[in-house]
């Protein structure tokens, strides 16, 4: 059996929330040890307060190219609270899932007048 020459890469930091709104959040992370292979992709995992971040429960997951280490999450529910995690990916495949953001709020940041 041929040995594969890189290994998957290794566990990405946690996550940091640097903005947000009533709809989306901005994230970014910092890229971990790429096992010998260039990143590729991030996969970007979301669940809200009723899902469970570390079983088939994931609300919502998309990719992001390997040369990005931020990405905006769009289209959440005012209101509703959220983490994320990000798993990078090789040509040796996915590593192990960061662990979870710090829980975040979809509000408005900036307003004039919160009630």
């Amino acid at each position: 059996l041929a040995k594969n020459p890189y290994d998957v890469p290794k566990k990405t930091d946690k996550p940091e929330v640097v903005d947000w709104d009533k709809d989306h959040v901005d994230l970014e992370w910092k890229a971990p040890d790429d096992g010998g292979s260039p990143i590729e992709e991030y996969v970007v995992e979301m669940k809200d307060k009723h899902g469970n971040c570390c079983t088939q429960n994931i609300v919502f997951e998309f990719q992001v190219p390997g040369s990005e280490t931020s990405a905006r999450v769009g289209n959440l529910k005012e209101g509703e609270e959220y983490q994320f995690r990000i798993i990078a990916k090789n040509k040796a495949g996915y590593g192990e899932p960061s662990n979870p953001s710090d829980h975040v709020i979809a509000k408005p940041r900036h307003c004039e007048i919160c009630f």
